[in-house]
C-alpha cells in the first residue's frame, strides 16, 4: 500500500514541514498503520517535498522529519517499509515523473517490494495522489479527507448528503463532478483509519 505522507500520515501544516518538532500524527494514524501492518499490507511513504529543491530544508533535515513521523508510529506499534521523496521544484519548470501526478514514486515502489498495480493501493489527500495512481495503473484509490487539501471533499459530501466513506465509482454519482472522470473510480475516507477498517478482510492488496 503507497501512502502520502502530509495530511494522510501526519498533520498538513498547509505549508512545509521544516523540522521534527513541527510533526504531529493525524488522529489515528498510528493505529491505522499498525492495524495494516497486523493485516499484512507493506507500506511506502510516496511524497512530494519540494521544500528540498527549493532550498528551503536539507536532505539531513528531511530524514530528521522523517525519522520522528517513523518514531511516533512506532510508539503505536506501527511501521512504515519506505520512504520514497520527489525532491523537485516545480517553480524552476524541470519536474521529472517522479513529481506527483507522475507515476514516477509508485512505480519504484511498486518494483522495490515486487508488488503489481492491481494488488496495490494508493491513499491520498489531493487529486495529485489520485492522478499518480491512476498514471501507475493502480485502481484502488482512497482519497481521504484528513488533509489541509481533502477538507473541501469531506465538505461537498456532507453538502451532497452523502455520509463518509462513499465508493465515487462513476459518473452517475452526486459526487463525480468533483473528479476528473479518469481518476474514478475511488473511496472518499474519513481518513487513514476509515481506509485501514475498509481493508481489513482486503488481503489481496499489498
Amino acid at each position: 500500500m503507497l501512502l502520502d505522507r502530509d495530511g494522510v500520515l501526519n498533520v498538513d501544516l498547509g505549508t512545509w514541514i521544516t523540522s521534527p518538532e513541527q510533526v504531529q500524527l493525524t488522529p489515528g494514524a498510528a493505529h491505522a498503520v499498525a492495524a495494516l501492518n497486523a493485516a499484512g499490507h507493506t507500506l511506502a511513504v510516496v511524497s512530494n517535498q519540494s521544500c528540498i529543491g527549493r532550498g528551503l530544508i536539507t536532505w539531513k533535515q528531511l530524514r530528521a522529519i522523517n525519522d520522528r513521523i517513523e518514531e511516533l508510529l512506532e510508539d503505536g506499534q506501527g511501521r512504515l517499509q519506505a520512504i520514497f521523496v520527489a525532491p523537485d521544484d516545480p517553480s524552476l519548470g524541470q519536474v521529472t515523473d517522479m513529481r506527483k501526478p507522475g507515476p514516477g514514486m509508485l512505480h519504484a515502489a511498486m518494483q522495490r517490494f515486487g508488488v503489481p498495480p492491481e494488488r496495490t493501493a494508493m491513499v491520498g489527500d489531493t487529486l495529485n495522489d489520485m492522478a499518480a495512481a491512476a498514471a501507475a495503473g493502480v485502481r484502488r484509490k482512497y482519497l481521504v479527507c484528513s488533509g489541509h487539501h481533502g477538507e473541501r471533499f469531506a465538505i461537498a459530501a456532507k453538502t451532497a448528503g452523502q455520509a463518509l466513506p462513499v465508493v465515487v465509482a462513476d459518473s452517475s454519482s452526486s459526487l463525480a463532478s468533483l473528479f476528473p472522470t479518469d481518476l474514478l473510480p475511488l473511496e472518499l475516507h474519513r481518513d487513514l483509519q476509515s481506509v485501514a477498517n475498509a481493508l481489513s478482510d482486503v488481503s489481496e492488496v499489498q
